[in-house]
């Protein structure tokens, strides 16, 4: 009977025992050796193990064990990694990694440390760009980067941008750089966002890239770093790369970003009958009489100093609230990163009637299937609604909405003593009101990599993308309008798609031969198809209005009618070598043809070289003891690019159509 009872008092004592094991806890915070700032993110793993978890925003970690006698790893991206026996309220001070300073960027079809560069590069991260809390990638840009400028096209929300690198580089052709996003190369084109001749006003084309989702900008500008890129480098490069997974614990991020803009100046009006004093001095007496007799001409002065004065500013303008709301989720294991980012963008305009709205998703899987196959896929969609009338361009004209606010009389007559089909007695409200317009775009980039490890020095690969546009612009002026009062109502409508295709395959070869030499080679081959389609039709002459553009049939005439289709396609071969000398003394030598069906059969390949030396002067024993200096390269570089943005079949003799009536009958 006793032998029972120890065997089930050992038993008991064994079980109370496994469950406290199991319900150890360590903790601890994580935080940099020097400045003691908690380290947000830092990944702890249970050596040996996939268990673990990341640091929060206190740079505090929590981990559950069954035993407490095991080794925690503790990494951080620039830190040095460092293990310490598990426990409670550890504190964790990381050092920095004084070999990871010299960052590995990203170039043309490969990467490089920063140290090692031959060409001129500039670059911005993640942590730079959220400083901003700037909308988009191109303002996320601006000012951080010598020789990049940045210009608006409007004040409109979601408006597009001009984006220059060292100067205008071209005459006739487009000056904006080639983007490389994820490896998937994208023109920034225009004419992808549907726009009517009764405006000039744009989105940009890649307002979609949320900068919440950016990791990288890295942007390539003189010649010989972009002669890689060949006929589509001769604007510069910038090359942008997403955030990939973490491994560990899933991180959930929110971010909720408000701001309010308005007009911090307004230009002084003159009252209605100080406009017409003015009117008189300057001699235009059909300002200052009125047909009260109806017989066609003006013969009684008028009077409005009783008359209400408007200045169209303050009528038209607002304060506009802006908000943006982003949310991300990362993770992974030892083998698989997944990230994926969802944002929502609400701007208002600074005149009334006038937002836009945002709305991106993106995705990003990585995966070590094997010690040496890599494989990944990287999506961004994004879908941009534009609605008000445009800011700076009308039917017949440039002159817009703004600048009607401060053309218009400073009246807003509705009696029957005045000729309301005359434009000087419409208020610019009622074409702000009255007017019905709207444009969106929707744009899909999307790709997938692969990489191959061959043999220990040699590895393959393949990346295909594509990038996917619709837009659509619809807008409807009715007869009270002065952009449509002419036409007694007008409606356009204009749709654009667009899709491109293209596929690099490239071998890379590294070698270190000793400590002395290194060599890096780089051959490949890329194809590349892009298809632009669009549709545009005016309709006018509306006596039911009511419906305006969600029902053009009512128009009585059709004022115009156009479709068009093209596409292009080019092949590319390049190759690149990198030589390393003593790690001080670097050489690069590049060559690109590039064949396009833009041009004529005789002149249709391309041959884009370059070739760079640099020197490290600063890690010569001479310089060691210069305290001064601590870093010193001298570079001399040559390239040569082209820039192949034209449009599509300019060396062919080309008819376009003409109408012109004979004998009642149109030929």
């Amino acid at each position: 009977m006793r032998i029972k009872q120890l065997l089930f008092f050992m038993l008991f004592t064994l079980a109370v025992t496994n469950v406290v094991m199991a319900q150890v806890e360590v903790s601890g915070v994580v935080r940099d050796a020097e400045t003691a700032e908690p380290l947000i993110g830092a990944t702890v793993l249970v050596k040996g193990t996939n268990n673990g978890t990341i640091t929060d925003f206190d740079g505090a970690f929590t981990l559950s064990l069954e035993n407490q006698d095991v080794m925690l790893v503790i990494s951080y991206t620039g830190y040095k990694t460092m293990e310490v026996k598990a426990g409670s309220n550890l504190q964790i001070d990381l050092k920095v990694d004084i070999a990871n300073l010299d960052e590995v960027v990203i170039i043309g079809y490969g990467t490089t440390k920063r140290s090692d560069m031959t060409g001129s590069l500039a670059g911005v991260k993640s942590k730079t760009l959220m400083e901003s809390q700037t909308t988009d990638v191109f303002s996320a840009m601006q000012g951080r980067m010598a020789g990049v400028q940045l210009s608006s096209d409007s004040g409109e929300p979601g408006g597009g941008s001009n984006l220059v690198i060292r100067g205008q580089s071209s005459i006739n052709g487009t000056s904006s750089p080639l983007f490389v996003i994820d490896g998937v190369q994208i023109d920034v084109n225009y004419d992808e966002v549907a726009t009517t001749g009764s405006s000039q006003s744009r989105i940009n084309p890649l307002s979609g890239i949320n900068p919440a989702d950016i990791e990288s900008i890295e942007v390539l500008k003189d010649a010989s770093a972009t002669a890689i890129y060949g006929s589509r480098g001769s604007n510069g490069v910038i090359i942008v790369t997403t955030k990939s997974g973490l491994q560990g614990r899933i991180n959930v991020d929110y971010t909720y970003n408000i701001g309010i803009s308005n007009a911090i100046k307004k230009m002084p009006m003159l009252s209605a009958q100080d406009y017409l004093i003015y009117q008189e001095e300057r001699g235009n007496p059909q300002f200052l009489l009125e047909d009260t007799d109806r017989d066609g001409v003006p013969d009684t002065p008028r009077d409005f100093s009783q008359l209400k004065s408007y200045d169209w500013q303050d009528e038209a303008l607002r304060t506009a609230i802006t908000q943006q709301h982003q949310l991300s989720l990362r993770g992974g294991d030892k083998n698989t990163f997944y990230s994926a980012g969802l944002g929502y963008l609400n701007q208002e305009g600074l005149i009334i009637n006038n937002d836009y709205d945002q709305y991106n998703l993106r995705l990003n899987i990585k995966s070590d299937v094997s010690k040496r196959l890599k494989l990944g896929f990287n999506s961004n969609a994004s879908y941009s609604v534009l609605s008000g009338i445009a800011n700076n361009g009308g039917p017949n004209s440039f002159t817009g909405v703004t600048q009607q606010l401060l053309m218009a009389n400073p009246w807003d007559i509705t009696t029957d003593d005045v000729d309301l089909t005359d434009d000087r007695f419409i208020s610019p409200l009622t074409l702000i009101e009255e007017s019905d317009k709207k444009t969106n775009l929707l744009r899909l980039i999307s790709n997938f990599n692969l990489d191959y490890k061959i043999t220990d020095d040699l590895t393959y690969s393949g990346i295909t993308g594509g990038n996917i546009s619709h837009s659509k612009v619809q807008e409807f002026y009715s007869s009270a309008t002065s952009w449509g009062r002419l036409q007694n109502g007008r409606a356009r409508l204009k749709e654009v798609s667009t899709y491109s295709i293209n596929h690099s395959s490239q071998l890379q070869y590294s070698k270190s031969f000793g400590s002395n030499h290194k060599i890096d080679a780089m051959g490949a081959f890329e194809i590349y198809h892009y298809n632009f389609e669009d549709f545009e039709n005016e309709v006018v002459g509306f006596e039911d209005q009511t419906t305006g553009v969600n029902n053009i049939s009512k128009g009585t005439s059709v004022s115009l009618y156009t479709t068009q289709r093209w596409s292009t396609n080019r092949l590319s071969f390049l190759s690149r070598v990198n030589y390393s000398l003593f790690d001080r003394y670097l050489f690069t030598a590049s060559i690109r043809a590039d064949g396009s069906d833009k041009f004529g059969e005789g002149n249709r390949w391309g041959y884009f070289p370059s070739g760079a030396i640099a020197w490290k002067v600063s890690d010569e024993a001479f310089m060691k003891n210069v305290d001064p200096i601590s870093n010193l390269k001298l570079r001399l570089s040559y390239g040569a690019t082209g820039n192949e943005r034209i449009p599509a079949y300019t060396y062919l003799a080309q008819l376009d159509p003409a109408f012109y009536a004979s004998n009642d009958n149109i030929i």
